[in-house]
Order: C-alpha cells, then structure tokens, then sequence
C-alpha cells in the first residue's frame, strides 16, 4: 500500500514538470532587455483613479507625486474614492486637488468593488471624455515620467501596461527587502521575459493602466485579487498587456512577517478564486474558433497561469507525501533520506539567493545593502507553498488594509525637485 503511494506521489510530480520547465524557458528571455517602445505623437487623456481606505497620511503624496507628471496637465484628472474611510482621506485628497469620490458600502469590501463603483461613475458622468485609466494604491508615489511613458505604451500596442514596481522602504525591514527583491524578479523573469516573447504579462494590483474601450460596458470583479482576474480575462479576449520598465512608480511593502502573511495567503486565494471562476469558463471564448483559440500562445500561457494557482498546493502536499512514505518505506534509512532532501534542500536554497542577487545586479540595486533580505528571501518563497494550501481549504478570506507607515514624498525617492 505505501509502495503504491510512493509511486503514484512521484507519478504525479512528474506531471507537474511541464508547468516548471515552461516558466523556467520563459524566464531565461528576462535576461533580454526589452526593446524601446517609440515615442507617441499625441496624448492620451488619462482619469488617474486611486482606491484608498483611512490613507489620510500617506494619500497627499501620491497625488502630489502626480501633479508632478511631466505630461499636460488638461490631459489627466486625478480621482480618489474615498471607500468606508473613517479619516479625513477625503479632505486631504481635496486639497490636493483630486476629484473625490465618497463611498460607504459595508457589505462590498474591497478594491475590486471599489474600482467597479468608480469606473461606473466616470462612465456616466464624464462619458468618453477619458482615453484611459491608470490605477494606483493609495501608498505609492508616480515618478513624474510614468504617464509619459505608459501613454507611449498604450499608442504603440499595448491595450494595458503594467509599469515598473520599485520599492520606497526596501531597508526598513528584511520582509520589506523580500518583496521588494520579489517584485524585481517578477518585472524582470515573468514580466519583460513575456514581452521579449510577444507574450502578455500580467498586471500587479497597482500602477497598471487600460484603455477605457476595455471597460466601457463597465469593471467586472468577483474575486480578490481583482487585478489577476482584469488580466485573465483581457488576454483571453486576444488584448495585450505590456510591462513599461520606463514607467516608475514607488510601492511601500510590508515591514513584519505576520502582514506579510496575511497579504500573500488573500493573494493566493484570489488566485484559486480566479481558476475556478475563469477556467470554466474558457469554453465560450474557444466555442467559436478553437484552433485558432488554441494557437495563440499567450491564452495559453494565462491558462497555464491559472492552473499554476492549483498545482502550487497540490505539489506542496505530494511532495510532503512523497517524503513521509519515503521514510515509512526505508526505516532504517532515514538519516540516507534526510541527507539526499537536505542536499536537495541546500540546492534550492543557493539557486533563489543567487537570482535574488544576480537581479538586484542587473537592476543596479546595492545588493550589499539587501544582504539579509537575499538570505532570507529562499525562506519568504517556500512561505508561498505553505499559504497555497491554506488557500485551497474551504474558508472565508476577506481583504483587510495595511496600515502604511512609510510616509515620503518623491522627491526623497526619485532626486524631483
């Protein structure tokens, strides 16, 4: 019996090498730099929308950093829904000259309903007067060429960007040195790696941007990682997506394990919310063309995405298996077992510090200063198998703000006077 589990746990985690050997080969074309996307003729108008909740102290500096832009002012209209704020976010959004949006709704908790209430609005009330959104969190600053070059982006192919994520306290903790090593890899692996490729990336929650066309009949959100189900669908619809590396923003990241936790198992459920709620439904963008569906690879990289967000927890849970047979099945060879996984284990540990630190080089980041997070950073990814099976079990997760701390103005990030 144990013998036949032991085979059928490695049957299994050899189905899942396809999917590991696709990310790897993808990933290998980051280290292409992206080719200079042209400069566009004209300008876009942009509504800058920002979904904040209770960021009275960080919302000013946000929209300050975007009246900066080096863009025309007529051409962007920034607006700040004020969601279930119990602050003075609103006020402090208003004098700084952002159009506010006051919403209390304490059933709908979340970004993604948010942003669908807003956009409804925008639609009504300014009509076509917008080319497109760009989406910020309330925590982040713009640098003041990121709508200058996403404008580029979206009038030279792209229906969505996703622009560059950098981080404002990436020293303030070794968790905030993890995410922000985490993001760098993420834009330079899976990100620009796709578009090397003609492929479709994704976008990441903030500092994104879309042609308004895409919601004109409205934003549609039934998960919470609204951001993955936007793309999901985009992609399957044959739009594309773009990473704009000249498209900075600043992002503040979790100092303390326990946010961390908590922030990345809501993203793994919506990832898991997302599968079961999009893979369904393929069908009925297939329907029709299904060869002509199947070819095109960047739907089948989202697919393969998506799955990834189920395979995750079950490899976990194989591998744990495949382990603990391994030892019921040679008792007398548990420290020869141990010995080979710790190998292995060592193995794995050097590979995720050395692309920690080999992409911190290729971004010109001072990897000296990074050195505890680039340790940590193996530890702060396995944390990502051990959540993805807490997030396939039947729960309630709900979004839950983090409060921010890291209270700078950009010209303290980006030398803007």
């Amino acid at each position: 019996m144990i013998q036949n589990l032991s085979e059928i746990c490695n049957f299994i985690m050899m189905l899942f090498l396809p999917f590991t050997v696709w990310q790897v080969l993808i990933g290998l074309f980051g280290l292409i730099k992206n080719k200079p996307i042209p400069q566009a003729k004209g300008q876009f108008k942009f509504a800058v929308l920002i979904c904040a909740k209770d960021e009275q102290a960080v919302i000013g500096n946000l929209i300050d950093s975007i009246n900066r832009q080096n863009y025309n002012r007529d051409n962007y209209t920034v607006f700040v829904v004020a969601d279930n704020c119990k602050d003075q976010t609103a006020k402090e959004a208003a004098k700084y000259g952002a159009i506010v949006l006051e919403r209390f709704n304490h059933s709908q908790i979340g970004k993604g309903y948010a942003m669908k209430w807003a956009i409804d609005i925008i639609n009504d009330q300014y009509e076509d007067c917008f080319d497109a959104f760009t989406v910020f969190d309330a925590d982040n600053l713009a640098d003041q060429n990121f709508l200058l070059h996403t404008n580029d982006a979206l009038q030279n192919g792209a229906d969505i960007t996703q622009g560059y994520r950098d981080t404002k306290n990436p020293y303030d903790s070794t968790i905030s040195g993890c995410y922000s090593i985490y993001w760098l890899i993420l834009m330079r692996f899976f990100h620009c790696a796709r578009r090397n490729l003609g492929l479709s990336c994704m976008v990441g929650g903030t500092g994104f941007a879309f042609k308004s066309s895409l919601v004109k009949n409205g934003f549609s959100s039934k998960t919470l990682t609204e951001d993955v189900e936007f793309s999901l669908h985009q992609i399957l619809k044959g739009k594309k997506i773009f990473p704009v590396k000249s498209a900075v923003f600043y992002d503040e990241q979790p100092t303390e394990l326990r946010q961390s936790l908590t922030q990345r198992l809501r993203w793994l459920s919506g990832g898991v919310q997302c599968a079961s709620y999009i893979l369904p439904s393929i069908r009925k963008y297939s329907t029709r063309q299904p060869l002509k569906f199947l070819g095109h690879i960047s739907r089948m990289d989202s697919i393969i995405y998506m799955l990834s967000n189920l395979i995750m927890p079950i490899a976990t849970i194989i591998g744990a298996l495949s382990l603990i047979t391994t030892l019921m099945l040679a008792p007398g060879m548990w420290l020869v077992v141990l010995k080979d996984n710790l190998i292995t284990v060592l193995m794995f540990y050097a590979a995720l510090t050395g692309i920690g630190a080999l992409t911190l080089m290729l971004e010109k980041k001072p990897v000296l200063k990074y050195m505890r997070s680039i340790l940590f950073f193996p530890v702060f990814t396995i944390t990502f198998a051990l959540l993805s099976v807490a997030a396939i079990m039947p729960r309630k997760v709900e979004w839950k703000a983090i409060e921010h701390t890291c209270v700078k103005e950009i010209s303290e990030i980006a030398n803007i006077p």
